[in-house]
């Protein structure tokens, strides 16, 4: 993206348009390309200069390709598998590395606080990461660590839980595309 403009200053006055060109040379790329556009002013009566800034886009395409990535139906997201309780859980083969240590007793499972589901269910993002903040000990150092992390892990859990709950679906086709890359 190219501006095209006059290598003079141009005096603008309020109410008045000025237009300008801006040339894109793709350069044979066919595809997306952006670009920021600064636009630098100086305000005489205020003395002050300032910048506007706005995004260039350009797509480079042929019309007939675009026609084919373009959507046949609208999209309809596949309705989530409802959460099942595990009753078996198959532990896979050891590693080699592990079959060598003896272990003097397994660790207690320590369950996610029922009030911390409440806390990262209340409202929009921004928030819920507000709270979790105020959650964490302050200051981190060698005394509130282990219950730093204790928090870090337990709300990683519930995002890993809510991860699967909206990948786990069930009547789903998976289809091999051979012409495919992936």
């Amino acid at each position: 993206f190219k501006p095209r403009l006059t290598s003079t200053p141009v005096a603008l006055h309020s109410g008045l348009n000025h237009v300008f060109t801006v040339e894109f040379d793709s350069l044979g790329n066919q595809g997306r390309h952006e670009d920021t556009l600064e636009l630098v002013f100086y305000d005489v009566i205020h003395k002050r200069r300032f910048v506007i800034i706005r995004p260039v886009r350009a797509v480079v395409a042929v019309q007939v390709e675009q026609a084919l990535l373009a959507p046949k139906a609208p999209y309809v997201a596949p309705k989530p598998k409802p959460d099942e309780p595990k009753t078996t859980i198959i532990d896979g083969e050891k590693p080699a590395a592990f079959a060598k240590v003896v272990w003097r007793q397994k660790i207690p499972d320590v369950p996610v606080p029922r009030y911390l589901y409440d806390v990262v269910d209340d409202g929009p993002t921004s928030k819920v990461v507000q709270n979790c903040r105020c959650l964490l000990p302050h200051p981190l150092d060698v005394t509130t660590f282990r219950d730093h992390r204790k928090m870090l892990l337990w709300l990683e859990e519930i995002q890993a839980r809510e991860d699967i709950k909206n990948y786990n679906q069930s009547d789903v086709e998976i289809a091999a595309r051979p012409q495919r890359k992936y």
